[in-house]
């Protein structure tokens, strides 16, 4: 078996343009040791939104029975809640169910403020009206969340890709040896590569990572499985907007960042959601 002994070597090759073909072979081959099958979340405006339906923002659904989230004698309120019954099914997530992330209202980037909660069965019959303090902090017009209005959450079957920081200059040195290329130019076409930069909402999928990759590992630590990732996001030409909202941004985490859920794979598939990681990456 042959060894490819990686050394800085690779940056005296001359060839710092990749031609059409190195670049196709190289993307290729990161796509396939690195892509991951997700579940791509787009958020849409939509006036028929139910207690029951997948939202960013607006009503959680609030079973009778259940006890609504507090942190200290405070109400949270809902950053997201997605019912796997609306969404393409992907392995280890649930198929039925409801996953609602809540957050504090006075301060969105508290991240230990938080609490996931799951509900196994979901119907509009059991809902029950918010306590009165809950629905202050969710009509409350200056309360600290990302989102600016109320958002339904469409899913789709997807793949994202990221390379983890920690591997990222081992691979690139062993694609320029392999491609006689330069580090730099590999590094380039990664990083203008809109898979590799563009962060989008989903779940199951990579964590896109902006500087807080190597912070965040040791609080991460068994917990492998992104619960949920939310990305800041503009409104595209000629979209709906929500009323009252910003003219600009559907979600946005201070500058173009994201907010990141972590969970370990057989705790998702024992639907115990005890222990989660959240976390704000922006610039």
């Amino acid at each position: 078996m042959n060894t490819i002994i990686v050394t800085d070597k690779c940056d005296t090759f001359e060839n710092t343009i990749l031609t059409d073909e190195v670049t196709k072979s190289i993307m290729g081959e990161l796509f396939e040791k690195y892509k991951k099958e997700c579940i791509v979340l787009d958020l849409k405006v939509d006036n028929t939104i139910t207690p029951i339906n997948s939202c960013v923002g607006g009503i959680p659904y609030y079973p009778k029975g259940s006890v609504y989230p507090y942190i200290d004698g405070h109400p949270l309120v809902l950053l997201c809640q997605i019912n796997f019954s609306e969404m393409p099914k992907l392995v280890n997530f649930p198929t039925s169910g409801m996953l609602q992330f809540f957050v504090d209202p006075e301060d969105q980037y508290d991240t230990s403020r938080f609490k996931v909660l799951y509900t196994k069965e979901v119907s509009i019959a059991n809902h029950q009206p918010l306590p009165d303090d809950a629905k202050i902090a969710m009509e409350n017009k200056n309360k600290e969340v990302p989102y600016f209005g109320v958002f339904r959450v469409h899913g789709k079957l997807g793949e994202t890709v990221a390379i983890p920081l920690n591997e990222r200059e081992n691979i690139v040195k062993k694609l320029a040896i392999k491609y006689s290329a330069s580090t730099s130019a590999i590094e380039f076409q990664i990083d203008t590569t809109q898979a590799f930069f563009k962060a989008v909402s989903n779940y199951g999928g990579c964590p896109h990572y902006i500087q807080m990759e190597e912070s965040f590992r040791d609080d991460i630590g068994n917990k492998d499985t992104l619960l949920l990732q939310l990305a800041s996001e503009e409104y595209s030409e000629n979209e709906e907007k929500y009323p009252d909202g910003n003219d600009t941004n559907k979600m946005e985490w201070c500058d173009n960042g994201v907010g990141l859920f972590f969970i370990n794979h057989d705790n998702l598939k024992n639907l115990d959601f005890s222990d989660i990681f959240y976390g704000i990456d922006t610039d």
